[in-house]
C-alpha cells in the first residue's frame, strides 16, 4: 500500500462521504438555518476505517466551503459498547433554544460488516425516540465502502 494509493483511498473516501452528506442535507430542506453532521464509525480497525476518518476532517472543510451551514464533525465509536449506550453516546444532548430553533442534526453511523445489525438497531432506536425527534435528530447506518481494494487494483 503506497503513499499515492494512501492519498488516493483517503480522497475517494471524501468524494463519497461529500455525497452522501449533500445527499442527506438536502432531504432535510433549506428552512433549516444550520445542519450539524456527526458522521460515527462503527469498525474494528482496518485501513479503510483510519482513511476513512482522514477524509472526513477533510470532507468537513469542503463542505463548508460549499455549503457553508454544515458542520461536520467525526465520532470514533467502541465497538464493545452495547446498542443502548452506543445510542446515548449519539444522542444531541444541547436544548433546542430560539436561536437553534432551525437548526437540524443528522448522524451518519458508518458501519464495518461485522456490525450491520448493531447499527440498524442503534438508528432504528434513535429515529423513534420522541426526545431525539423534537430536537430534529435523524440518524441513518450505511455500510463503510471499501475503496483500499478498489484504489490499489487500479
Amino acid at each position: 500500500f503506497s503513499y499515492a494509493e494512501c492519498w488516493k483511498t483517503v480522497r475517494h473516501h471524501r468524494d463519497w462521504l461529500t455525497s452522501q452528506i449533500v445527499h442527506h442535507r438536502q432531504q432535510v430542506g433549506p428552512e433549516h438555518a444550520v445542519v450539524e453532521v456527526i458522521v460515527a464509525y462503527l469498525a474494528t480497525n482496518s485501513a479503510d476505517y483510519l482513511l476513512s476518518v482522514l477524509a472526513c476532517t477533510d470532507a468537513a472543510e469542503h463542505l463548508s466551503s460549499l455549503l457553508g451551514d454544515v458542520r461536520v464533525r467525526p465520532a470514533l465509536l467502541n465497538y464493545r459498547w452495547t446498542d443502548e449506550e452506543i445510542s446515548r453516546a449519539l444522542r444531541v444532548q444541547e436544548p433546542k433554544s430560539a436561536e437553534s430553533g432551525t437548526a437540524k442534526h443528522i448522524t451518519i453511523l458508518l458501519y464495518g460488516a461485522e456490525f450491520e445489525q448493531v447499527a440498524r438497531r442503534v438508528t432504528g432506536t434513535m429515529e423513534i425516540d420522541a426526545d431525539q425527534i423534537a430536537r430534529d435528530h435523524t440518524a441513518v447506518s450505511i455500510r463503510l465502502p471499501n475503496f483500499v481494494k478498489k484504489c490499489t487494483s487500479d
